[in-house]
């Protein structure tokens, strides 16, 4: 079998797909979504990574939230609303108290890490996984982040170390040149509304093997590894972007353009072209493709329009647009995409579920992973307060990909009650409905979070989720629910006490697992400091007990 593999292209853009998903507050129920078919292995890996490293709800790098099942676009809007509001050295409650979605659905994928104040600033973040456990290879982990900024030019290098050493994952320096914005290194943004040029090639871990020296060059993450260069000037804007990533089994490269003009205000309409190719090594065949596009965006008053039109060498079509309006406190967003069979562009970001085909290229040993090939959906979310208090959210999707006949159809409703001091109570109920090859599949969940302070300085946070999943030969239970006790007497100090059970097949003795999870908090203008000891006792009598503990440390400064 040849060492390059390559099983994962086009990640989703993460609108949430057509199932909404449960809250994920561990690496296990990251997994066992992936298991369940919720997630692709490609979302795993984004998961997981974010999982670990967090994004701050005052970063730029905001949009890495949308792989979350569930969180769309709205949500990225919401956050950076809310912190504008709250300001950016606002505290969870105040910040809650301007953000109008679900937080716990993201809650164990952010921090509120402060941004440093002035011309110049900078700083380190340290986060440290380890588990108890003699035989396992890969822990402890640790990510080190430092960074430095002076006015508008920025670098940034972030260190990952285990058992087998230090590697570089990302570096970059972002400044202002020509009058535009220029990136050296590590990049995740591409061209256009990133149908055929809006992320770099998904390369597995495995193959990303490289020593100290070599991963500067090369880091091991999954971003664009170049320079990228964008700016507008007048009514003309002009991007490109040049990417090239070399491993001992694998080389990858990218080169892409844009130019856009706008010609009255919020309104945007311009073209891509890409190129990529794919190598494995050594002596390996190469899969090449061109690619062009035509893309519009346009802002006026509460409404946001975009959408992209593209095309491959071998002559596939792809189609994606997306509409956002509010009204008011009301805010419908609308996705509609359309693929030809034939549609696989080597870096896109397109409108898509999480359903998946294998395709080989053109005999040239390389497999990727599509969501994107054969398939025509649908998205309609709307958010709206019932009253001052209550908000109603809605969200009808559907889809039909033909050359793997999967169709289906899901429906979400909820409730959420917002009020003062914290007080906050979720309901939801979804339906969701798949047909495959191997026969039709039904999922119906109901899910429930309260968040109600009590006295002396206590709140109490409760999760319930139930579920139902039915085939055409089985119908299984599984359930999710867990208290938590928090007390924040001594702030900025916040102490977390959880004991949880999770079940996702309540027919069988062997599933599950009961959890108690510890963990403090402080967070004072520049230092944001997390600890959190977690074990768990598996139902599965072979399994060992985990005990696992994680801590994030950082400091910026003026």
């Amino acid at each position: 079998m040849r060492r390059f593999l390559l099983t994962f292209l086009v990640p989703i853009i993460a609108f949430g797909g057509a199932d909404v998903g449960d809250y994920l507050t561990s690496e296990e129920e990251i997994l066992d979504a992936l298991a369940r078919d919720e997630i692709n292995y490609t979302q795993y890996y984004d998961l997981i990574e974010l999982f670990r490293e967090k994004v701050s709800v005052f970063g730029d790098d905001l949009d890495r939230l949308l792989v979350i099942p569930g969180v769309d676009r709205r949500w990225i809007s919401g956050i950076r609303e809310a912190a504008a509001h709250a300001g950016q050295y606002a505290d969870k409650e105040t910040f809650l108290g301007w953000f109008p979605y679900d937080f716990e659905r993201i809650e164990s994928f952010v921090i509120f890490e402060k941004r440093a104040k002035g011309d110049f600033g900078g700083g380190t973040r340290v986060y440290t996984h380890g588990r108890f456990i003699d035989s396992d290879p890969y822990y402890p982990k640790t990510y080190i982040n430092l960074s430095g900024r002076y006015l508008k030019s920025s670098l940034e290098i972030r260190l990952h170390e285990d058992r087998d050493g230090v590697r570089c994952r990302r570096r970059n320096l972002e400044a202002r040149l020509f009058g535009g914005d220029i990136t050296l290194g590590s990049f995740r943004k591409g061209l256009g509304e990133g149908l055929i040029m809006g992320k770099p090639f998904y390369i597995p871990g495995a193959t990303r093997e490289n020593s100290f020296q070599e991963s500067f060059g090369n880091p091991q993450d999954n971003l664009f590894n170049g320079v990228r260069f964008g700016g507008e000037y007048g009514r003309i804007g002009t991007g490109f972007l040049a990417s090239r990533i070399v491993y001992d089994s694998v080389s990858v490269s990218a080169i892409g353009a844009e130019l856009f003009w706008i010609p009255r205000g919020n309104l945007k309409l311009g073209g891509v072209y890409s190129y990529g190719d794919a190598k494995s090594r050594p002596g390996g065949s190469v899969y090449r493709q061109n690619s062009g596009s035509v893309f519009g965006s346009a802002k006026w008053e509460d409404t946001d329009i975009s959408g992209e039109m593209a095309t491959t060498e071998s002559g596939g079509i792809g189609f994606m647009l997306s509409f956002l309006k509010r009204a008011s406190k009301t805010k419908t967003l609308a996705e509609l995409w359309s693929y030809s069979e034939d549609f696989h562009p080597m870096h896109s970001k397109g409108l898509s579920d999480y359903r998946q085909t294998d395709i080989e290229l053109d005999n040239s040993g390389v497999t990727q992973r599509s969501r994107e090939a054969g398939e025509t959906g649908f998205e309609l979310k709307i958010t709206s307060p019932l009253s001052e208090n209550i908000f109603l959210n809605l969200d009808q999707s559907g889809w039909r990909t033909p050359p793997i006949e999967d169709w289906g159809i899901s429906s979400e409703i909820g409730l959420y009650y917002r009020g003062e001091n914290g007080r906050r109570i979720h309901c939801e109920f979804s339906w969701l409905k798949r047909t495959l090859t191997s026969g039709i599949r039904l999922k119906e969940t109901i899910r429930m979070r309260a968040n109600w302070p009590l006295i002396w300085d206590i709140e109490c946070n409760a999760y319930f989720r139930l579920r139902w999943t039915t085939t055409e030969t089985d119908r299984t239970r599984g359930v999710s629910v867990y208290p938590e006790i928090v007390y924040s007497r001594f702030e900025p100090f916040a102490l977390r006490l959880r004991i949880k059970r999770y079940k996702s097949n309540l027919d069988d003795p062997s599933n599950g697992y009961w959890e108690l999870r510890f963990r403090d908090e402080l967070r004072s203008g520049p230092l944001l400091w997390i600890a959190e000891i977690r074990h768990a006792q598996y139902d599965k009598t072979d399994k060992n007990p985990l005990t696992e503990f994680r801590v994030t440390a950082s400091y910026l400064w003026r």
